[in-house]
């Protein structure tokens, strides 16, 4: 990755309908977001991983049709703690005709601007559009890269409960890649301010208070897991 000087200009595209399309609305431990992207001639789904239930009993689902339905065929097969990301491989169900949506942080630099999609705070939104008839079209976020951490990257934007596990995309070289997924953001413990100092000494109230601050897995980060996996894999069937 490029991070300070000599970084290209981009484009700053909005996510086309083929990002939105492999955009997922989920639930297993928690409820949050998906997406579809293909890797070595393979198509997989990440998300954060605190949304999956531990220990995984396939109990993956997303929205269709304004119910939860079980996700057939998804198969978890690594998850990173550290990380925060799940990887599952999955039957391509999408519908409409199959584009490339690449794994790809090549060249993303600080200062870069990007787009987040998912289901902040449950929302769903339902379009008279050819493949969301029956299923919540996700919602977008614009943001800037604030920092390349050495275990995350760090976003300037507003994030919310449901966008976990989203794509964080941008457009390079024509088409929009995956280059990070959402796991959370950065709170901040803040004191509730009383002019009554015995109300003050009674209650000592605290809240909780969003910073702006997101966190995101780099796309580098999820390919090499999706590696390591398929050669502990490979190992296992040669023995």
């Amino acid at each position: 990755m490029v991070t300070l000087l000599g970084s290209p200009a981009f484009q700053i595209i909005p996510p086309t309908t083929n990002v939105l399309a492999r955009t997922f609305f989920i639930k297993s431990k928690q409820t949050g977001t998906v997406v579809l992207v293909d890797y070595g001639n393979e198509t997989y789904l990440i998300t954060a991983n605190h949304l999956i239930a531990e220990p995984y009993e396939g109990n993956l689902m997303h929205k269709k049709a304004k119910r939860w339905e079980t996700w057939a065929g998804a198969s978890l097969i690594a998850r990173d703690f550290e990380h925060d990301v799940a990887i599952f491989t999955v039957p391509y169900i999408n519908g409409q005709e199959r584009l490339s949506l690449k794994l790809d942080s090549h060249k993303l630099h600080m200062g870069q601007h990007v787009h987040f999609l998912g289901f902040p705070l449950m929302l769903e939104e339902y379009v008279n559009y050819k493949g969301f008839e029956n299923r919540p079209m996700p919602f977008e976020r614009g943001a800037i890269v604030s920092m390349i951490g050495t275990k995350s990257l760090i976003l300037d934007a507003h994030n919310v409960v449901g966008f976990s596990g989203g794509p964080v995309v941008f457009y390079k070289d024509n088409e929009h890649v995956v280059c990070e997924i959402i796991t959370g953001y950065k709170e901040e413990i803040c004191s509730v301010e009383m002019r009554d100092d015995d109300w003050k000494k009674e209650l000592d109230a605290i809240y909780k208070q969003n910073t702006g601050i997101t966190y995101a897995c780099d796309a580098d980060d999820i390919k090499k897991l999706i590696d390591e996996t398929r050669t502990s894999v490979e190992n296992y069937f040669e023995k």
